[in-house]
């Protein structure tokens, strides 16, 4: 009985590590962004390489702001830039991902129910282990492209969703007027396709160019 409890315990030891190095251990790199000296996480997935952080540069031009205009923003979830703007904010050696770009990402990752796990940051608001309203009981981050509930800009002062959701541009446009995004909430159970108005406010994660 007791060489069976100690290989019980053995289990519960490996496993906890394993679920434990998932949500906070992945091989990132660094990007130095050269144009203002921002530093960024990145990270190799499948046969692309992303940023693992959202892009908080300022280009002095087109439309972005940081979430309700609050500096202190920036730096923990970066800025909220039109897709206009989104199309010439990555830095040198990187671009906006295109619409295939994500659905790369999202096929090596399993699927859209999948992904979304291992591409959500793990921990919630509440217990001070992560920046998401609870529950949070599907992020694991395995991946290591570390998603945060950023928000979105809607237009002249009116933000919403910070804590609750993020969403990211693609290069590709649907039309005139709307462009493809990838969008996962705080209770979804799926990364989200959709096409919106190009003139919202939503993240940017840049990835490398081949």
């Amino acid at each position: 009985m007791d060489r069976l409890l100690a290989f019980l315990c053995l289990i519960v030891l490996i496993t906890s590590a394993s679920v434990l190095k998932s949500q906070t251990e992945n091989d990132f790199g660094i990007l130095e962004d050269k144009r203002d000296g921002n530093v960024y996480k990145t990270i190799v997935i499948g046969n692309q390489t992303w940023m693992a952080e959202n892009l908080a540069y300022n280009p002095g031009e087109g439309k972005y702001r940081a979430y309700n205009d609050v500096k202190e923003n920036i730096e923990q979830y970066g800025l909220l830039y039109d897709w206009e703007t989104a199309l010439n904010v990555c830095p040198d050696g990187w671009r906006l991902p295109s619409d295939e770009d994500w659905n790369v990402l999202t096929d090596y990752l399993g699927g859209e129910i999948e992904a979304l796990g291992k591409m959500k940051s793990f921990g919630t608001k509440e217990d001070n282990t992560g920046l998401w309203v609870a529950p949070n009981d599907i992020g694991n981050n395995k991946s290591g492209f570390s998603a945060i509930p950023a928000g979105i800009h809607i237009g002249d002062n009116a933000f919403g969703g910070i804590g609750y959701g993020s969403y990211w541009w693609s290069s590709t446009a649907s039309d005139e007027n709307n462009a493809w995004v990838r969008h996962m909430g705080r209770i979804y159970t799926s990364l989200v396709r959709v096409t919106t108005s190009k003139d919202l406010g939503f993240s940017v994660r840049c990835v490398m160019e081949k």
